[in-house]
């Protein structure tokens, strides 16, 4: 529980010494009223009220400084309707990915992939964006689907001069790919062999979470360390040795979980199919999406206790004052 005021919480410490003072206000009177009165039983029993009066009221007390310090104690939610559906499509062009364990190339099977899922639906927008070194969007978000595929014809480690693939500082800025303040549904096809692994994945897809990003994963490339070969079958050489650079799942298959999407794999026959019917599950229809709205105030809750407490306590006192005094 957090309290947005927590200063009012020390009025709570004022309870003890009034309460204590107030019972032995109470049973001085109460004594002296017995010893006047010679009814010691009426005595207890009026004393016994004013008791739960007393503790009524505290509790009331409590009640409402804590109301004061505006408790919360999770999150509140809102809904909203998503009118398109965003789908943007990373791909990795790393070396790495020009090797032809997936035929023709790792680089080639992710380009058609792309291609097999952009659908004519006017719901969906797509984008494509290459990362090696960074983050290069080739195609804004567009309904513009021949555009994405004239783009993926052109698929190339040399569309950029950065050397090598920091996975994790390339995807830092993913959320800028999707148009702000713009009610949509955003899905990121993160299509790479995961060479490297991805540094910083926990921070990542928390902010990817945040923001409403449901990221699915595709690992193209074999986890085997086994030789590549050429198109006529040859071990590929590299100062006389045999080639081999498998794949990496295990980051993009975290990614997918901790974001609420799908791993996918090239070694899978129906990896393909099965990206498509993730596609058309969303086809033609409008999401409800609940996002957080900041801290939810509880306050309500302990007013209405402590007036609840206040009603039993004038309660007691009406009944206490008809039949004892």
């Amino acid at each position: 529980m957090t309290f947005s005021y927590p200063l009012f919480l020390l009025l709570l410490l004022f309870l003890i010494p009034i309460a204590a003072i107030s019972a032995a206000n109470v049973r001085n009177i109460f004594s002296r009223s017995a010893a006047f009165t010679g009814n010691q039983n009426l005595s207890d029993k009026a004393f016994l009220k004013v008791v739960f009066i007393g503790f009524a009221e505290g509790i009331a007390f409590i009640f409402l400084v804590i109301a004061a310090a505006q408790p919360s104690w999770g999150k509140k939610y809102a809904q909203e309707e998503s009118v398109f559906t965003d789908v943007a499509f990373v791909i990795d062009i790393s070396r790495s990915m020009t090797m032809n364990d997936v035929q023709p190339s790792r680089l080639d099977y992710a380009a058609s992939v792309v291609r097999l899922l952009l659908s004519e639906d006017p719901q969906f927008r797509y984008s494509l964006t290459v990362i090696k070194g960074g983050a290069f969007e080739l195609v804004p978000m567009t309904d513009d689907r021949e555009a994405v595929r004239l783009a993926c014809g052109a698929l190339s480690p040399d569309l950029t001069t950065s050397i090598g693939t920091d996975l994790g500082e390339s995807l830092q800025n993913l959320d800028t790919i999707f148009p702000q303040n713009m009610k949509t549904e955003k899905i990121v096809f993160l299509l790479t062999d995961g060479v490297g692994g991805i540094n910083g994945r926990r921070a990542l897809c928390e902010k990817w979470k945040e923001q409403n990003i449901t990221v699915y994963t595709v690992c193209i490339g074999t986890e085997t360390e086994e030789p590549l070969k050429d198109r006529f079958g040859s071990p590929v050489l590299y100062q006389n040795r045999p080639v081999a650079v498998p794949a990496e799942s295990a980051d993009l298959q975290i990614i997918a979980a901790e974001t609420g999407g799908l791993f996918f794999s090239s070694e899978e026959k129906t990896a393909i199919s099965q990206m498509r019917r993730v596609l058309l599950e969303r086809n033609g229809r409008l999401e409800k999406k609940s996002y957080s709205a900041g801290n939810r105030d509880d306050s309500a809750w302990f007013s209405f206790a402590a007036f609840l407490c206040l009603g039993i306590g004038y309660t007691l006192r009406v009944f206490l004052w008809r039949k004892y005094i």
